[in-house]
């Protein structure tokens, strides 16, 4: 019987570490990847994405802007937000409006927008209208919401 030398042994040693490795880094990868996804609205996906800790800093550095809010597991508007979606794409407000995020932040975001507005929203809005840093007109999406009235607000401060 022929013995197979020592260095062998380590060469296989080497190759299964490093393939945990490599396979451990994949997993923590893909991970990362569907938590990001699964916190992503996917029908609003196409406008500039605003996190919560950025908030603070976009507006005080944006002093016109439109604010879409929504939660991103909220089924009750999905069939509104996939209309409003076409809607803004053929309207070109796509640069106009950025998109928050509200899922498990609604409280920190509307302490947040009342604190720097000095306003007294006891809901958060679904869309905000800010104008030379005040904000100048809101919108609540209700069961009889159509997306022609947020294009509406739209058309009146941006066209």
């Amino acid at each position: 019987m022929r013995k197979i030398p020592m260095k062998n042994y380590i060469v296989y040693g080497l190759v299964c570490l490093l393939t945990i490795v490599l396979l451990i880094s994949w997993v923590n990868i893909y991970a990362g990847n569907k938590t990001y996804k699964d916190n992503t609205n996917e029908r609003m996906n196409f406008l500039k994405e605003i996190k919560v800790s950025e908030l603070k800093s976009f507006l005080d550095e944006n002093i016109d802007i439109a604010i879409y809010l929504s939660n991103s597991e909220d089924t009750n508007i999905q069939e509104f937000e996939t209309k409003l979606r076409k809607k803004l794409i053929r309207k070109d407000y796509i640069s106009d409006i950025v998109y928050i995020n509200t899922l498990n932040l609604s409280n920190d975001v509307l302490k947040l927008i009342n604190d720097k507005y000095m306003v007294n929203y006891e809901n958060l809005p679904n869309l905000i209208i800010i104008s030379d840093g005040n904000i100048v007109d809101t919108y609540y999406i209700s069961d009889y919401a159509k997306e022609t009235d947020i294009i509406t607000i739209l058309e009146a401060y941006y066209d």
